[in-house]
């Protein structure tokens, strides 16, 4: 088996054609910390993970080792795939802030038309999304 630096490179000389520098650099910068300092073993993978002092980071940590191993087991450089034995990481769901009674009341006075007024106070009253709304037809 070739070396751990040499089956990135291959990894990442495998990407599609086209594909952006950034994911590029996504790759490299998740994966290089890993095969550095452990190994692609199931118990290797959790090891690095826990030691992750992210919280939410981690599941991007994961995204890429489970790239990288889908392809070596692709190519055939595993029997089995590590990642297969590896849970995916929580992430914390963030509940976003909402509008304060007062804050709702600033932006309907400040809509410049009935109709903004009702878009806001639908918005705010159903839960709808924007998208939602959009997509409200007269008939």
């Amino acid at each position: 088996m070739e070396g751990k630096s040499e089956l990135l490179e291959t990894f990442l000389g495998s990407r599609r054609e086209g594909i952006s520098p950034l994911t590029m650099d996504f790759y490299r910068s998740r994966l290089e910390p890993f095969i550095k300092n452990y190994d692609l073993t199931p118990s290797g993978i959790r090891q690095f993970l826990a030691n992750l002092k992210c919280v939410n980071g981690k599941h991007a940590y994961f995204r890429a080792i489970r790239a990288f191993c889908n392809f070596l087991f692709r190519q055939g450089y595993f029997q089995y795939n590590p990642i297969l034995r590896v849970d995916p990481p929580r992430t914390a769901k963030a509940i976003l802030p909402s509008l304060s009674t007062g804050q709702l009341n600033y932006l309907i006075q400040q809509a410049s038309s009935v109709r903004d007024r009702a878009i806001i106070s639908l918005l705010a009253d159903s839960g709808l999304r924007l998208n939602e709304l959009a997509n409200v037809k007269y008939k």
